[in-house]
């Protein structure tokens, strides 16, 4: 699997080496509408609901998550993401990774603009690196339209701001989600990104062809996020099963050599070859 997470330009490298086929998992029933409350009514534009959001993840320090992922292109997987994340963009993720039969664990370091993957293989551990500044600064300098947008790592789930400029939110509406009241702001990939020279990733388009956020209607903390139409469901979902604003912050917490012995692939102009847009 992918190391790279790019959110949200392009989810879609997550699962870039995931074997095709296993066909997709039948999604859960969609959350159930309610009328929205009069005195509420402001609060269900999409712009006042994402501004909410994202100041509720901002002003604490650290963020802490537990996040439950399932794939169903092109092939079906789920991961459990435990993640640390920063104000500064460092970052630690534990991933578990389960595709059939098989279970992978990957960790994931951000630390100074340098991106670390340590995967478990039969023959030891493959760790590789990219440089995530060199990659924007790469990018920017082919051109491409969103070079200043993406967030680049597991962290860049939180990048509300981003994902605002890459799709345009029409839909607001106050729902149920599994029991609990939660606010749904739903859009499409915006018409800036469509054409011709928008140089999105490839497959890109797929996966923003339809993109819901659900946050609570209380605290505003993001319950859950959906990319892509599938068939019946999203391609991608993402569960915030657990989400601490003002999480601590260890010693150390991002530092990371890696394993004796091991295996170290660079992979910066990898990963800018699949942001370059198609």
């Amino acid at each position: 699997m992918a190391a790279l997470l790019v959110f949200p330009a392009a989810l879609v490298l997550h699962a870039a080496a995931v074997e095709e086929g296993g066909g997709q998992k039948p999604a859960e029933e969609p959350a159930a509408e309610r009328a929205p409350a009069a005195e509420g009514a402001a609060e269900l534009s999409p712009g006042v609901i994402l501004t909410r959001a994202r100041s509720a993840l901002s002003g604490c320090g650290a963020v802490e998550a537990v996040i439950e992922m399932e794939v169903n292109y092109p092939a079906h997987y789920s991961s459990r993401i435990e993640l640390l994340a920063s104000p500064t963009g460092n970052e630690r993720a534990e991933i578990l990774t389960r595709v059939r039969e098989n279970t992978t664990s990957t960790l994931e370091v951000i630390r100074d603009g340098v991106l670390w993957t340590e995967q478990s293989t039969p023959t030891g551990p493959l760790v590789t690196k990219i440089d995530l500044r060199e990659v924007k600064e790469r990018l920017a300098s082919e051109g491409s339209r969103f070079a200043p947008l993406p967030a680049l790592g597991t962290n860049a789930l939180f990048d509300l701001a981003g994902i605002s400029k890459l799709v345009d939110f029409d839909e607001a509406a106050e729902v149920e989600l599994e029991g609990e009241p939660v606010y749904r702001v739903a859009g499409k990939l915006a018409e800036a990104f469509r054409g011709e020279g928008s140089k999105l990733p490839a497959g890109a388009r797929r996966w923003y062809e339809r993109v819901r956020i659900f946050v609570g209607a209380e605290d505003f903390l993001l319950r859950r996020v959906e990319l892509g139409r599938g068939d019946p469901g999203p391609l991608c979902s993402l569960d915030f099963t657990e989400l601490d604003p003002c999480g601590e912050l260890p010693e150390g917490a991002f530092d990371y050599e890696p394993p004796e012995g091991a295996q170290v692939v660079d992979r910066t102009d990898w990963a800018v070859l699949q942001l370059s847009g198609e």
